[in-house]
């Protein structure tokens, strides 16, 4: 399966910006008692009290956060459906080639027999020498 970059880049980026969205959404509605209980449930031994402060809401710090992140997630994006692209193709080839063979192999034998095969092929030659 083959990705395409640009439209891996939107949905991750879409993807990064929404999870911002919600997680904004999310400490401006709980407050900060509940912002920080839940960042030193997730983030173990760690006190997040100090860094807790009492600042307005800003709709254009939202909308710039949203558009970082959408840039970054698309970059991301983007990054990985080229690598993923480019290991899969190698796959790909090699998965190819390893049913060429086996139809080669089922469909073809050759022999090694000397009885079978002669050594030396006696064609005319088409430049004039002679074989030695």
């Amino acid at each position: 399966m083959k990705l395409i970059p640009l439209k891996f880049a939107m949905a991750v980026g879409l993807a990064f910006s929404s999870m911002f969205f919600i997680c904004n959404l999310f400490f401006s509605l709980a407050g900060n008692e509940a912002s920080a209980w839940v960042m030193n449930v997730i983030f173990h031994e760690m006190d997040f009290k100090p860094l807790m402060m009492n600042s307005s809401f800003h709709l254009a710090h939202l909308f710039c956060g949203i558009g970082i992140c959408f840039i970054a997630g698309g970059i991301t994006g983007f990054i990985t459906a080229i690598t993923y692209n480019s290991i899969s193709k190698r796959k790909i080839m090699e998965e190819q080639f390893s049913v060429f063979k086996k139809i080669i192999e089922e469909h073809v034998s050759f022999s090694v027999n000397k009885e079978e095969a002669p050594a030396t092929i006696n064609q005319p030659n088409p430049i004039g020498f002679a074989h030695k």
